[in-house]
């Protein structure tokens, strides 16, 4: 019976031991579960983030080129000159001479313009398509007066004002993206 008695304590403490290692080792299993459930977490967040910051960098990239393609349509205070010898180009194209009168600068409102008096020379036809050229030109232009005279046969003078933005309108909204 000593044996049996033996045997079945001896049974015990194995058993017992291995219930102590498996919870043991079942609370490693899940320590190192959590472990991992949290570092998946952060690197969900990480992930997601770094999609946020792509999508900004990309956003920003296209609004960068809108607004120059905005900035194209507004004549800089260094591009004065050049904008004037296109407004001649278009001219001479056309068979006519334009010459200018004046150019101011407008800062007081919160777009900058510039004001010109241009004179237009050349037939009647010509005349206007010059006019009409000078008015559908790729900028933020306005036509405030126009005077038209014959000076002869065939000879013909406009007398044009025209109020060009000089300066990027303000921003009014921002875009809709969170970094």
């Amino acid at each position: 019976m000593r044996s049996t008695r033996t045997t079945f304590i001896i049974m015990l403490f194995v058993v017992l031991a291995a219930s102590g290692a498996y919870v043991w080792w079942y609370s490693t299993v899940q320590a190192a579960s959590s472990q991992a459930s949290s570092l998946l977490t952060q690197i969900s967040n990480e992930t997601q983030t770094k999609d946020r910051v792509a999508q900004a960098r990309q956003a920003l990239a296209d609004l960068e080129s809108q607004e120059q393609a905005v900035n194209n349509y507004f004549v800089g205070q260094s591009d004065v000159v050049p904008f004037i010898e296109k407004l001649t180009g278009i001219g001479t194209s056309l068979g006519t001479t334009v010459a200018v009168s004046s150019v101011a600068a407008n800062s007081d409102s919160d777009t900058p313009t510039l004001t010109m008096i241009l004179t237009v020379t050349g037939s009647f036809d010509h005349v206007m398509r010059t006019v009409g050229a000078i008015e559908n030109a790729p900028y933020d232009l306005t036509i405030t007066s126009l005077t038209l005279n014959s000076t002869g046969k065939n000879s013909w003078n406009a007398s044009l004002g025209i109020v060009v933005g000089s300066g990027s309108p303000p921003a009014t909204t921002t875009p809709a993206t969170s970094p």
